[in-house]
């Protein structure tokens, strides 16, 4: 019966973990695309159709029926659980107000030295018997409190739901919640902020393992990185609980920065290649451990009872880490792979992949969402296709047969059909091969997400696998021994210490080559689906190095590469001018784009001790643009909500001017700032009515606020004296008005200048004293307004009275914390369109532009 289907049926027979993973998939992404709720009806009936077709099966045995029955069973299962994990939260649990909630610890995501990341479940209202649902995910800070899994605590604060910011290039934070069934958030602060209502089992596996790692954790605290000075001990302690413990929390921008430029990142935290040190670790120490019981070997094969103790260790440190996608990946594949090993059953890489992806993707159906779960899975497909290649075997097993030696000569190859390897060279050859291999797999990926290729990737991963391999296996072996005999462990600690330091100087190194990356702009899903076909036809190429097969893998690469060029050439040369004002909260962002130049921000959003809008959202922002200088930044007023991403903005974006209010000038953050911006090469300089217009590509911009005195940063007046700047581009117009009020308003309108413009950013987030007024707004007269504040309205901001004048006034009114990020693009002429960054809707102003 398999012979009816040849070597596909054969294949598929072979593999059914593949073919069942695909068609959960399938589910997943119908249930994704499904927006209306799903009626019970239609469920029954896919229930009542699969078990038709299973008793049909039963009864046929016709591998037709099997096959169709394994698809739509596992289709609906996919369907059935990214359904239940849509469901929204429900809006009575949503308020600003603070109420007592009780819930239970799951376990531990982050842990530093000021917060603490804490996963939640049964969790309730207790004044209102109310249940939440799902997961929660408590941010903790400035607590000491022991927390460990299953201990019920109480806490009182407000409830809110993942939601992305609706920023382009943003990171997709609400999938990756939803991925973990993370449906609320809360967050507490101080000493007595938590209350430990009742302490879990402390022998239940998830105590005893919460136990470990906080004993883990201590340990590391108290010894990592002794004998380095104050800095790389830090750095060598953080890297330490990411690659031991998966808690990335105390890695800082800096490091996290080298280590992401120099293709080191997924070093950081536990992922496949840690568990495969592991699972080494453990087969070097039963063969060391054997030489003192070799008897066993007489009863046991070497590799049966190393894979028989790589079982626990490697579901161990999969727990330990926290079960994170890329290592439940490598755990399952490794578990499977033992126990083919113990019960001597062919093992399939390709299926042993799909099953550790099924069984990931059954607990958690949104995981395929994410960026861990695909470059994770990436990078092992493309190392198992070149394992697979005439260019491997060559370098794994010189002695080939003449076929695969003329399959070489085929694409060139001078070497010789007998020719030796030495042995030394062949294990370098082949990690270089590999490394090769999962780089071009996660590069459409990576250019996808994060809008650059690291370009030393492949050697700087060769020079730190080393370091790393032994840095792990002896933190691990030490932090383990270190958490209940701290004196022997912080001995083996030591060369751990200098190995992990070997790989951050490595990463620090490389980061600072010449081009230690290449941004590339957003390409969109076409783009995605052209570089992911070309790399598809490059690995079919190397698995079938036939001169057909090389020239469609030629074909495809000039065809991405010209569309890259010629998009490059398009933007360039494109007349639209784009304004994206960014949703930074209760806070000012916004970036111009003119034809012919770089681009500016006008403000740069808010910097809290736990929060830098540089870091993270406009940086994202900024990279998904492919922008790597700015032309300017102004700074409207010296306010953290104004002015607290700036110095990320200049560290990381080469930037040519900075315009200051001339109010801050003895203001110490600004004098900090203005200091910072000349060592890195920036101009400094004042901005007022003295300046004149300002070029920027074919737009003019000019200061038409009165010249503000200096030393009033502190004032009440502050607000009054913001920076307003007015942008011509042909026939459009916007007025940037910072937090500028009613006094400072009437002085403006005392000037005479001229303020009518088709878009007006609202002054003051739209508060009540904003300047709003309706003689202001009879002068301004926008078609466009656009609020950067808050949903829901936080602090009265913005004001319901301050949107119904704007809306009276004949504007068409956009709320950043609302709609997400409102871009506006236009020719200047007679295009003009509004964006709007949560739900993508797409609206034509045809006639904004004519008075």
């Amino acid at each position: 019966m398999i012979k009816k289907y040849g070597s596909l049926g054969e294949w598929i027979i072979a593999r059914p973990a593949s073919i069942a993973f695909i068609a959960m998939v399938v589910g997943i992404l119908l249930a994704r695309l499904w927006s209306k709720p799903i009626d019970e009806k239609i469920i029954t009936l896919f229930l009542v159709f699969a078990l038709g077709l299973g008793i049909a099966t039963q009864a046929t045995k016709n591998q037709v029926l099997v096959w169709s029955f394994l698809v739509s069973a596992f289709l609906l299962l996919g369907f059935s659980l990214a359904t239940d994990s849509s469901k929204v939260t429900p809006e009575n649990i949503l308020s600003s107000k603070k109420r007592v909630i009780t819930a239970r610890v799951s376990r531990v995501l982050a842990n530093s030295s000021d917060y603490r990341i804490i996963l939640l479940e049964s969790g309730q209202f207790v004044d209102e018997n109310l249940e939440l649902p799902g997961r929660g995910r408590l941010s903790l800070r400035e607590n000491s409190a022991p927390l460990i899994a299953g201990d019920l605590i109480s806490f009182r604060s407000s409830v809110r739901i993942p939601a992305n910011r609706g920023n382009p290039g943003e990171y997709d934070w609400e999938m990756d919640c939803k991925s973990e069934s993370i449906n609320w958030l809360v967050n507490a602060r101080g000493p007595q902020s938590v209350v430990i209502l009742r302490t879990g089992s402390p022998v239940s596996p998830y105590a005893l393992l919460s136990r470990l790692r906080q004993s883990m954790s201590k340990f590391l605290e108290k010894y990592s990185g002794r004998f380095f000075s104050p800095a790389d001990a830090s750095a060598i302690k953080a890297i330490h609980k990411g690659i031991i413990l998966g808690d990335r929390a105390e890695i800082d921008s800096e490091l996290n920065k080298a280590f992401s430029n120099s293709g080191l990142v997924h070093m950081l935290s536990a992922s496949g290649s840690h568990v495969t040190i592991v699972a080494a670790m453990t087969f070097f120490s039963t063969k060391l451990l054997l030489r003192f019981f070799p008897y066993l070997l007489l009863w046991i094969p070497l590799p049966k009872i190393a894979a028989f103790f790589c079982i626990p260790t490697i579901s161990v440190y999969c727990f330990l880490v926290g079960l994170k996608p890329p290592a439940m990946r490598a755990g399952i594949v490794g578990v499977t792979l033992a126990l083919a090993l113990i019960s001597e059953r062919k093992w399939d890489s390709l299926n042993s992949l799909a099953l550790s992806a099924l069984l990931i993707v059954l607990f958690y159906p949104f995981s395929i969402f994410t960026p861990s779960f695909q470059l994770s899975f990436a990078a092992v497909s493309g190392i198992l296709i070149i394992i697979k290649s005439p260019f491997f075997l060559r370098i794994s097993n010189p002695n080939l047969d003449s076929a695969s030696a003329s399959s070489l000569e085929k694409i060139g190859s001078k070497e010789k059909p007998g020719f030796s390897i030495g042995a030394i060279k062949r294990p370098i050859l082949a990690i270089v091969l590999s490394s090769f291999a999962a780089t071009m797999a996660i590069t459409p990926l990576i250019v996808h997400m994060f809008h650059s290729v690291p370009l030393y990737s492949i050697p700087a991963n060769l020079a730190a696998d080393c370091a790393l391999t032994v840095g792990l296996s002896l933190g691990l072996i030490s932090t383990f021994f270190g958490a209940f005999f701290p004196e022997i462990g912080q001995w083996l600690l030591a060369p751990a210490d200098v190995f992990v330091w070997i790989v951050i100087k490595i990463a620090v190194f490389t980061d600072k080559l010449p081009w230690a990356t290449l941004k590339i702009p957003n390409l969109g899903y076409w783009g995605l689906l052209v570089s992911c076909a070309t790399t598809l036809v490059t690995f079919c190429f190397l698995l079938k190095p036939t001169k057909k097969v090389g020239l469609i893998a030629l074909s495809s690469w000039g065809i991405l590469i010209g569309s890259l060029l010629v998009g490059q050439v398009v933007l360039k040369n494109s007349p639209i001018l784009r304004i994206v004002f960014l949703n930074v909260g209760n806070a000012d962002a916004t970036f111009i784009k003119p034809p012919g130049a770089s681009g500016i921000f006008i403000d740069t959003g808010p910097g809290t001790p736990y929060f830098d809008a540089g870091r993270s959202i406009i940086a994202p922002f900024l990279l998904w643009q492919a922008v790597s200088k700015l032309e300017a930044i102004i700074i409207s007023h010296p306010q953290a909500d104004h002015m607290g991403g700036t110095g990320t903005i200049l560290e990381n974006f080469k930037t040519e001017t900075l315009f200051i209010n001339p109010a801050g000038e003895s203001d110490s953050r600004v004098t900090n700032l203005t200091s910072f911006a000349r060592s890195l090469g920036t101009k400094t300089t004042f901005a007022d009515t003295s300046i004149g217009e300002i070029l920027v590509g074919s737009t003019r911009i000019t200061f038409v606020h009165p010249k503000a005195s200096a030393g009033l940063a502190n004032s009440a007046k502050i607000n009054d004296i913001s920076v307003v700047a007015r942008l011509d581009y042909r026939n459009f117009s916007a007025l940037f008005t910072g937090d500028l009020e009613r006094g400072g308003a009437n002085e403006l309108l005392g000037t005479g200048t001229r303020l009518s413009v088709t878009v007006l950013k609202v002054p003051h987030h739209g508060g009540k004293t904003s300047a709003t007024s309706r003689d202001f707004l009879r002068s301004v007269h926008p078609r466009i307004a656009v609020i950067s504040a808050e949903y829901p309205p936080k602090g009265g901001l913005p004001d319901v009275n301050v949107i119904d004048r704007l809306t009276d006034a004949g504007a068409s009114v956009y709320w950043t914390g609302k709609d997400g990020a409102i871009t506006i693009e236009t020719d200047g002429i007679n295009s003009l369109k509004v964006i709007t960054g949560k739900d993508n809707k797409k609206l034509s102003f045809p006639n904004a532009m004519k008075n």
